[in-house]
């Protein structure tokens, strides 16, 4: 639940970074007053708010995907079991 708060969050300030590049990049580009510079600083979070995501969701998938191996090692041993009875 608190992990779901977090994601939601981190999304939510990613999405906001991300509007600030693009106002900053078409004020850029309309009336050349912000400097390149004032564009990467507000695309530079953003990324790395969005790498932040991307680790949380792969670690959350690798400890699923771990989980799983051991459902299927036990299930394999089962099968093992009552194969060998079989015979």
């Amino acid at each position: 639940m608190a992990e779901d708060m977090i994601d939601k969050v981190l999304g939510v300030v990613f999405w906001i970074f991300v509007i600030l590049t693009v106002i900053l990049v078409l004020w850029k580009v309309f009336g050349s007053s912000p400097l390149i510079d004032q564009v990467i600083a507000a695309l530079a979070p953003a990324l790395f708010v969005e790498f932040l995501r991307i680790e949380r969701k792969l670690e959350r998938h690798e400890v699923q995907i771990k989980n799983l191996e051991q459902q299927m090692e036990k299930g394999f041993s089962e099968l093992k079991a009552l194969i060998t009875e079989r015979r």
